[in-house]
C-alpha cells in the first residue's frame, strides 16, 4: 500500500515496484519546502529531442535541477538531461540531483549528483 495515496504498487515494465505517486510526492517537496521563498522559480525543462529535466529551480540567477528514477542504481545516462540543462545555462548551474532508491550518495562529474531519495528524511 502506498503510504500517501493508499493505492497498492504497480509493477513497471523493467520490473521495479513503484508508486505511481511517488514522482509527484518527491517534486511536491521542494514546492512545499521552499514554496514560501518568493524569489525561487520553479518550472520544467525539455529541449526539442524531449531530453528533460523534471523540476528546474531558479533563484537570484542560479539553476538547479531535480531528476527522479525508479531505480536502485543510477548510470551516467540519467544524467542526460540535467547534463543538457547544464551547457544551455553555463555558468549560472548550480547544482543537478537524481533522487533514485539507493543506498550512497554519488557524484557524476561537475555538480551532479545521485541523492538516495531516503536522505530527504534523515535529520542532520
Amino acid at each position: 500500500m502506498c503510504f500517501w495515496c493508499q493505492n497498492s504498487r504497480i509493477r513497471w515494465p523493467d520490473g521495479w515496484k513503484l508508486c505511481v505517486c511517488l514522482h509527484c510526492r518527491m517534486l511536491s517537496l521542494p514546492i512545499r519546502y521552499l514554496g514560501f521563498c518568493q524569489n525561487i522559480v520553479f518550472s520544467h525543462f525539455r529541449d526539442k529531442n524531449k531530453v528533460e529535466v523534471d523540476m528546474v529551480l531558479e533563484s537570484t540567477g542560479y539553476v538547479a535541477g531535480i531528476e527522479i528514477k525508479a531505480s536502485s542504481t543510477v548510470t551516467s545516462n540519467d544524467f542526460k538531461g540535467l547534463r543538457k540543462l547544464q551547457n544551455a545555462v553555463h555558468t549560472r548551474f548550480a547544482s543537478g540531483v537524481v533522487l533514485y532508491d539507493g543506498e550512497a550518495v554519488v557524484g557524476f562529474g561537475n555538480n551532479l549528483y545521485a541523492v538516495p531519495i531516503c536522505k530527504l528524511w534523515e535529520a542532520g
